[in-house]
């Protein structure tokens, strides 16, 4: 059995060794002789993260005919990140949103000849602690690429929101027509915001927290006192807001299973070919590594605020509601299922404003990431965003649109 070693720096040689062993056990399933194996880096170093991950091309031959198998293979990092992060949770949450709740919504589906088509395929993965482990189909050969930008134009937030009302329908559709199956999504634990964590919340993660929105409040600091004074008492009261409004038993009877991360960067586009700047075809979800059960508005939330820019939101946020309540409502009505009477859309009105308090929360976190033009990781002194305040236009008036529209939509 042959292979072929990629060039690693030296420290990374095992991490190759250690993907190669999940490679040849594919191999050998899909019953292909004397596999050669090529592993390159699909992201940069650090700009992940939660993980490392690799590109990975399998290719040997089966039946007189050379087979490739292209894979993306999502490794739990074993460096100062486990310290900050929840790594072995998140991974662990991964897996069984791919062992457990995938199968339950297919099986569900297969009675009406359809599948939740939109997530790629697991090939193999790992639970063992600081070996966690996903191998996934790689979707590139299939002509689904990330968008280059962080922020989504009208076309690509509408797709992503049908398709997350799609997803969030098949929760609905079972919790209607098999209770006792749905009864599982409910002992789904929540992976990054619970309580019995805050005893040994990361000190500096929680310094971090606090400086973080010291910025967005010295944005605000031009602006008229309300909003000043509502951002200020949201914050005094943000950790155990955050706490409360993730979990399920507080959204019921409405709680879904969530992608729980849907950002730009978790999404995939296909476009019609050479028009890659116009309107997207077909979209796949990634990463299920914060999988929760929830209110839907907090997947809804978390895209309209932090995928899309105040401009974007101030000609077509209604439009988007309605995007995604008609693909949610289709859904249903295929599964022989009630939208109006299972979720009403002034329900859903009201979970943006009650639960949208979780894009709040993110988007203090996350959009002075999204909004640096260079590496992700080229941002983790939060320091730097004080003096970026002063010099970048874009970044500050994202910043002031965004909290402020908060306020005005009384989400804050």
């Amino acid at each position: 059995m042959s292979r072929e070693i990629s060039h690693f720096p030296e420290d990374e040689f095992l991490e190759e060794k250690r993907i190669e062993k999940y490679l040849r056990a594919i191999a050998e399933d899909k019953s292909l002789s004397d596999p050669n194996f090529q592993v390159t880096r699909a992201v940069k170093a650090g700009e992940n993260f939660i993980s490392d991950v690799y590109r990975a091309l399998i290719e040997g031959e089966k039946n007189g005919k050379i087979e490739k198998i292209r894979l993306i293979v999502k490794c739990a990092p074993n460096d100062s990140r486990r310290k900050f992060i929840k790594v072995r949770k998140m991974f662990l949450q991964e897996i069984r949103f791919y062992k457990e709740i995938l199968p339950i919504f297919n099986d569900f589906l297969r009675d009406y000849n359809m599948s939740v088509d939109n997530i790629p395929f697991m090939y193999s993965y790992s639970k063992d602690d600081k070996n966690e482990i996903l191998v996934l189909e790689d979707l590139k050969i299939k002509n689904y690429i990330m968008r280059e930008t962080k922020f989504l134009d009208y076309p690509h937030a509408r797709l992503a929101l049908r398709c997350l009302g799609k997803f969030h329908a098949y929760s609905f559709a079972i919790r209607a027509k098999k209770p006792d199956t749905f009864e599982m999504f409910k002992s789904i634990e929540e992976p990054l915001f619970y309580r019995e964590s805050s005893a040994t919340y990361n000190k500096e993660m929680h310094t971090r927290s606090i400086k973080l929105c010291d910025i967005v409040a010295k944005t605000l600091e031009g602006e008229d006192e309300h909003y000043r004074k509502r951002f200020n008492d949201f914050v005094k009261n943000m950790f155990d807001t955050i706490f409360e409004i993730v979990q399920g038993s507080v959204a019921e009877p409405y709680a879904v299973v969530n992608h729980g991360d849907a950002w730009t960067n978790n999404f995939l586009f296909k476009y019609k070919e050479n028009e890659r700047t116009h309107e997207p075809q077909d979209l796949r979800f990634l990463d299920f590594q914060i999988c929760r059960y929830a209110s839907p508005a907090l997947d809804i939330s978390y895209t309209l605020f932090c995928s899309t820019l105040y401009e974007i939101r101030v000609e077509h946020y209604d439009d988007l509601l309605r995007d995604y309540y008609d693909s949610f409502s289709k859904c249903l009505e295929s599964l022989d299922c009630n939208p109006r009477e299972l979720f009403p859309y002034e329900i859903l009105l009201e979970h943006i404003e009650r639960f949208g308090k979780y894009a709040v929360c993110m988007a203090i976190h996350v959009l002075h990431l999204f909004t640096n033009q260079n590496d992700i990781s080229e941002s983790i002194d939060v320091n730097v965003y004080y003096d970026k305040l002063e010099k970048n236009d874009f970044y500050r008036e994202t910043l002031i649109n965004t909290f402020k529209e908060f306020i005005d939509r009384n989400i804050i």
